[in-house]
């Protein structure tokens, strides 16, 4: 699905596709994706206390500290978690709640989708070019896609987890 440029649809746009987004690229919208597309913080929080219960870590993450969390990156998220732990460990339980979190929205997730969602990006698209940039780990926005069903509506996205970027700065890329 990645492009030698980050997640475009295809890995080598055929000619007519190609034109067809340079046509619309001067009318594009860049969409960040929680909150705005899908709220995953219910099951987001029982997944990753599930990860870390198993780790021996109980369920130290809040509806209220995963809230105050979005938006931030990815390595906010385990400084304010696990505070007591050093970097590397901490890093190592949020990538596994990662992974796991990507694998389980696969099978929970179109319940986080709002309503219609999916439908209005769709109707945009045939006139838009669209994209999405995320603080998200890598793997969140295909998860989020597959779900959707919009792989094919997509044009491009970025996220903080693949560049290591902050979001304006993955916004610019994807402006490129």
């Amino acid at each position: 699905m990645k492009s030698e440029r980050y997640g475009s649809r295809q890995t080598g746009f055929q000619n007519d596709r190609y034109n067809e987004i340079l046509d619309r690229k001067d009318k594009a919208l860049i969409f960040d994706l929680d909150g705005t597309l899908w709220d995953t913080r219910k099951p987001v929080v029982r997944i990753w206390n599930d990860v870390f219960e198993e780790k021996g870590h109980g369920r130290p993450l809040t509806f209220e500290l995963l809230t105050s969390l979005m938006g931030k990156p990815m390595s906010a998220f385990g400084e304010a978690i696990f505070p007591q732990l050093n970097p590397d460990q901490r890093d190592g339980l949020v990538r596994q709640a990662e992974q796991q979190e990507n694998r389980r929205l696969l099978e929970e997730g179109q319940d986080c989708l709002y309503p219609a969602t999916a439908d209005l990006i769709r109707k945009l698209s045939h006139d838009h070019w669209i994209g999405i940039a995320s603080n998200c780990q890598e793997g969140y926005i295909e998860t989020f896609l597959e779900v959707s069903k919009l792989q094919d509506v997509v044009d491009s996205f970025i996220s903080n987890g693949e560049t290591g970027l902050d979001k304006d700065q993955n916004i610019r890329i994807l402006m490129k």
